[in-house]
């Protein structure tokens, strides 16, 4: 197993973490439930620690592709730069689940206002994961996509890069 079998098996890891983790905070945030909230912060904390070898393995897996014929230069740098956002919210989100699980067993008192950021920045987190694995997708996956829309962003991309003059 290589790194880009790494990649392709731990991405979805971060992006079903969060989806699944923002109910079951506001689950047991609204039931008062210190367990399923710990389960949900940690959660959170799992998918900012699992997100670091998916972007590290990144790289790799894009010199594997990129010289495939059916794989757009323009999708996978749009994947990139959407998964470099990704990466720094997830972080974020990891850490404020671990923030999360501090706070709510020493400051109680706190833990109001915490859950309201922390579901603010739980979506967005989501919103962006969700996003970043759809444009993954349409590097190898074409029926993601129609053909015309591949066939203008080729054409940008070359040129761009001076290939079409």
């Amino acid at each position: 197993m290589d790194s880009v079998h790494i990649h392709l098996i731990l991405n979805h890891v971060p992006i079903l973490l969060t989806i699944i983790s923002i109910p079951i905070v506001f689950w047991g945030y609204y039931r008062s439930n210190r367990s399923i909230l710990r389960l949900g912060l940690l959660g959170f904390l799992i998918a900012g620690l699992t997100v670091i070898p998916v972007f590290l393995t990144g790289e790799t897996a894009h010199e594997r592709v990129e010289n495939i014929q059916t794989v757009s230069e323009p999708y996978m740098e749009e994947h990139e730069d959407a998964a470099e956002v990704s990466l720094w919210l997830t972080l974020l989100l990891g850490i404020i689940g671990l923030s999360g699980l501090i706070i709510e067993r020493y400051r109680p008192g706190f833990f109001h206002v915490y859950i309201a950021a922390l579901l603010m920045v739980s979506l967005v987190t989501a919103g962006f994961l969700t996003y970043t694995g759809y444009l993954g997708g349409n590097i190898r996956h074409t029926e993601l996509h129609n053909t015309t829309g591949l066939q203008k962003a080729d054409a940008i991309h070359k040129d761009a890069d001076g290939d079409n003059d």
